[in-house]
């Protein structure tokens, strides 16, 4: 007897796409709301900017449904072929692992089009492709669909999936100033260009006339440029486009992640209680991120390092789920991803793969070495990409984050630093770290994450050059620990209302004096006027030329700053000269060396061809006494020696 056609998976297939188009329809209808949000930058200045009198439900309301949608839109595509074909047993295995299929087929697929089209895929048209992709995968997943592969949900994935969706919208509502208003400092900045710069090229790799810029993102740092791309494309360059992604890979990937690693290995599912109160501990963790993880003295910037770092450990954990659910091709992609997102991706894979050959019994050794001839197979193909690169005429990696530079750091160590204690055992929310210690109450599954969490916080503790943020898997991985190990050990009440507490108290201790969004960058580079053209199209030239404005003004990392000196990142003045609407007065000016001066202007540095003028003294000595708040919390401030030089 012939199956019936469509059969109920196919319906099924047919129905999760439907689903997911209708939730990204508020994207599709009002993509310009966050500009429109990001425009009100006079609440950003008001005495309460986190409790606005005005456009309560465009900022409230409207523009955290458009957000939360436009993530549905992009994960969309990957959704539905692990639906279908993924082999998902839970909601949190489908999550991390559409997040992972989308990363890959909506980067490729727009990319593709956009060479075919010879232009840059924005607004309704990136839209248009967005679904087009999602349609094409629904049709593959109608013929690949099968009853033993599709998912099947369950009452606890229903919460699963609404904890994964209210959880980023709180934090988003919670946060939002910093989202839409805040500067972008020099990080976030050099994030969003070498995202944007894919709206013009194939890879997020700037050639070597951009300077100092070209060494960042290298082949172990590119892959969030390419879903932060997405957000550009969509929402227009603005500086909460360069942030969004963050809450997209702490919900499908991170929280995900966690939980999967939490139920992996047992056959109940994981607490109602547990699927919820993991957010406790990630909302610290982007409390801490969001405000402190940062080289600039004044603030930290969502767009970078927390977007990349969410982005690896959402990786690592789809590698360690793969590995203990033997799941080698997923097991394979993952480590992957997790090598090409940052250089600590390498770090965590290695310290999994020696704990994983310690406390797991018997010893996995076929998965060991599936697992090790991944990573030697990621690191191969790292080395010779640049040459690969190199004769189809693209730009190369930069090189800031390569091998070679983390293991010569290595050589530099100290141990007298005991504060950095503090970021292993705050930004999880206290207690989670504290079970990390609990090692003959743990499972082979606890114990091999514990012994992951303890070696990454050991390895950075002792080097002697360390930012905040390098300690961010060490934050995250002891949720894990903690809740696949504490409702066993701790039942009822008490335990929720100690996990309540102590995150609270971790979230006191991790807010700084100032939260305000901190906007500094913005009037320095509205004064800038550039008559040299290139930046609309991420001219590496262009990029060149912005260095030339810290002879005027110092960059962060000066000794000057902050207390004799504003100091800041050239390429933060450089994103708000050409963002800023409307006539401005003019204090400095990009011109071309060969051009007569400007009336009453002063030479200030010249460079291959370009000149920098100033033309208003008095906003040069204003710029440089500016004094930004610092919204970094007092417990993870870092001096400056550490952060560049080692302590």
């Amino acid at each position: 007897m012939r199956a019936p056609f469509p059969s109920a998976e196919q319906r099924s297939v047919a129905g999760v796409f439907a689903v997911l188009v209708a939730l990204s329809v508020p994207a599709l209808l009002d993509p310009g709301a966050l500009a429109r949000g990001a425009g009100l930058l006079h609440l950003a200045q008001s005495a309460q900017p986190y409790w606005p009198s005005e456009h309560v439900g465009l900022l409230y309301f409207w523009i955290p449904i458009v957000a939360a949608s436009a993530m549905a839109l992009m994960l969309a595509p990957g959704l539905i072929l692990a639906f279908a074909a993924g082999g998902a047993r839970s909601a949190a295995e489908w999550l991390l692992m559409g997040l992972a299929i989308s990363v890959v087929m909506l980067s490729v697929v727009t990319e593709a089009v956009e060479a075919a089209t010879g232009g840059p895929l924005r607004g309704s048209a990136f839209a248009a492709v967005a679904v087009a992709t999602a349609a094409g995968a629904a049709l593959v997943s109608l013929t690949l669909v099968r009853p033993d592969r599709v998912l099947r949900l369950a009452r606890g994935d229903i919460h699963a999936l609404a904890a994964a969706l209210v959880g980023p919208l709180v934090l988003f509502v919670a946060l939002e100033p910093k989202f839409l208003w805040e500067s972008f400092n020099g990080d976030g900045a050099h994030a969003f260009e070498s995202a944007r710069l894919l709206l013009h090229q194939a890879v997020p790799f700037w050639s070597k006339e951009a300077g100092g810029m070209s060494s960042y993102p290298g082949v172990t740092s590119f892959l969030e440029s390419y879903p932060m791309a997405w957000f550009i494309r969509l929402f227009g360059e603005i500086e909460a486009a360069a942030r969004l992604p963050y809450l997209l890979f702490l919900s499908a990937g991170i929280y995900a992640g966690l939980l999967v690693l939490i139920e992996t290995g047992r056959t109940t599912s994981a607490e109602t209680r547990t699927r919820w109160f993991l957010w406790l501990g990630l909302a610290v963790f982007t409390v801490v991120m969001g405000f402190s993880a940062s080289y600039d003295p004044y603030h930290a910037d969502i767009a970078l390092p927390a977007t990349q770092d969410a982005l690896v450990i959402a990786w690592f954990l789809g590698f360690a789920w793969a590995f203990m659910a033997e799941r080698p091709f997923w097991m394979i992609g993952f480590a992957g991803l997790t090598y090409v997102t940052s250089p600590a991706g390498l770090v965590l894979l290695g310290l999994w793969l020696g704990a994983a050959a310690v406390f797991l019994r018997p010893l996995p050794l076929r998965t060991l070495a599936v697992a090790a001839g991944a990573m030697a197979m990621w690191f191969v193909l790292a080395r010779i990409s640049p040459a690969i690169l190199a004769a189809l005429g693209l730009p190369v990696p930069g090189a800031e984050h390569d091998t070679g530079t983390l293991a010569a750091r290595l050589l530099h160590v100290q141990w007298r630093d005991w504060r950095r204690v503090a970021y292993f055992i705050i930004p999880g929310g206290i207690l989670p770290a504290l079970s990390v210690a609990l090692v003959w109450r743990q499972d082979r599954v606890a114990r091999t994450v514990a012994a992951v969490a303890a070696a990454q916080f050991a390895f950075f503790y002792f080097q002697s050059r360390v930012s905040l943020h390098y300690f961010a898997p060490g934050m995250v991985l002891p949720l894990a620990v903690f809740w696949r190990t504490a409702p066993f050990l701790w039942r009822g009440r008490g335990l929720s209302l100690a996990v309540a507490g102590a995150a609270a108290l971790a979230l006191f201790m991790s807010l700084p004096a100032n939260p305000g969004p901190v906007l500094a960058a913005r009037p320095v580079g509205a004064a800038i006027e550039d008559r040299l053209g290139g930046y609309d199209k991420a001219e590496s030239g262009a990029f060149a030329r912005a260095k030339l404005l810290n002879t005027l003004i110092p960059t962060d990392a000066h000794q000057s700053v902050p207390d004799s000196s504003y100091g800041g990142s050239p390429l933060a003045w450089f994103y708000y000269a050409h963002r800023t609407p409307g006539p401005r007065p003019v204090a400095y000016l990009f011109e071309r060396e060969s051009a007569p001066p400007p009336e009453h202007g002063r030479l200030a540095a010249a460079r291959d061809g370009v000149a920098l003028y100033v033309v208003d003294e008095a906003a040069l000595a204003r710029d440089r006494g500016r004094r930004p708040p610092t919204s970094i919390a007092r417990i993870y401030r870092i001096s400056k020696y550490t952060l560049f030089h080692g302590s």
